[in-house]
This record gives C-alpha cells, structure tokens and sequence, in this order.
C-alpha cells in the first residue's frame, strides 16, 4: 500500500506536532516561517494535491534524496486521520493526492 493513514495516536499527535511554526491557524502558512528558510509557495487552484508531472518531479527529487517515505500532515482540521505514511513514488504521491481531495 501506498499511503497508510497513521491511526495511533501517540504518533499521529507527534507527526501533527512537526507542523509547529509552519502552519499558523486555522489552516495559513507562515508567511514568516517561509521567508526565513527562503522557500516559494505556488498555490494550486485544484482538488487534488499533485498531477502526474508534479507526481514525478517530487517523486525524483525524492529519490535522489533517498527518503523512500515521507508523513503527510493536514494543514487544515479534516478530522481523522489527520496524517499519512506516504511512499515517495510517482504512485504513492498520486494515491495521496486522490486520498486527501476534497
């Protein structure tokens, strides 16, 4: 499987906790906080997180990084589950990407 939703709570709650500083409520990154590490944030004007040729541009930046998975934490309230367990693949951001539309 490509992206398991993290339903113990314990590790949930430390996954969600990483967000400290990133995100500022209810659901705004932190302009600050980007400005600071000088990162460019693009917004997406779609349901879905990634398409295909994102999927793969990630999915390659990914590996050459060698991280094989990564967590996916909700910036917003969306109930539970609030976070996933996500393999970096093409296939794993596509399935995320369907999981978390809204």
């Amino acid at each position: 499987m490509c992206v398991i939703p993290v339903s113990d709570k314990t590790e949930a709650s430390t996954i969600m906790r990483l967000k400290k500083g990133i995100v500022e409520d209810p659901a705004h990154l932190n302009r600050s906080w980007l400005a600071e590490k000088q990162w460019i944030v693009v917004p997406r004007e779609s349901a879905g997180h990634f398409d295909e040729v994102y999927a793969n541009a990630i999915a390659t930046a990914f590996g050459q990084l060698e991280a094989s998975l990564i967590f996916a934490a909700a910036t917003e309230d969306v109930g539970e589950p609030s976070c996933y367990a996500v393999t970096t693949s093409k296939n794993g951001l596509l399935a995320l990407s369907f999981e978390c539309a809204h």
